[in-house]
């Protein structure tokens, strides 16, 4: 399946519908982003302008989405700026809309307050180590180790592999 976002004046995301991969297909039988906009003009008028997304991100950075934002320069979808945080700026390597003031890197845990424009330090310990996966208790003020997970609304249960750096399910 195809996905085609439809475009306002501004490059503005509109709407995103999906077509068949056969609608694609040019007289050479090549899949052509041109006869997909065509079938979409078909279907929503002669005056739309619609340009090919990807549900995989494998083009044009990111998958595009409704009030998001087409570049056409940087040929890339944006997405919209978050509405509480209008601090954010655009960074242009990942296409994402990041806080102004870098996070710090001294171990801690942060977050983000848009009052003040700044990381505010949640935690009075660092991190005791980048190998494994830790959760800050409000509570007892310690990062617990977390070592299983159980994923909600099933009986399946993921372990934490220090090699991986990541929950794999349990044997």
């Amino acid at each position: 399946m195809a996905h085609f976002a439809e475009l306002d004046e501004n490059n503005m995301v509109l709407r995103i519908i999906v077509i068949h991969n056969n609608e694609l297909l040019d007289a050479n039988g090549q899949e052509s982003e041109q006869q997909g906009i065509d079938f979409c003009k078909s279907l929503y008028g002669a005056d739309t302008r619609w340009v090919q997304t990807s549900y995989n991100n494998s083009f044009r950075y990111r998958y595009a989405v409704v009030n998001g934002h087409y570049d056409p320069v940087s040929d890339v979808f944006v997405p919209p700026k978050p509405t509480d945080k209008p601090s954010y700026v655009l960074d242009t390597t990942i296409y994402d809309w990041v806080p102004p003031v870098p996070y710090p890197t001294d171990g801690y845990g942060y977050v983000w307050v848009e009052d003040i424009v700044n990381w505010v330090k949640v935690t009075t310990k660092p991190v005791p180590d980048n190998i494994n996966r830790y959760i800050w208790n409000k509570t007892t003020e310690e990062w617990e180790q977390v070592t299983v997970i159980m994923v909600p609304g099933t009986e399946i249960e993921y372990v934490w592999d220090p090699v991986l750096r990541d929950f794999v399910p349990s044997a």
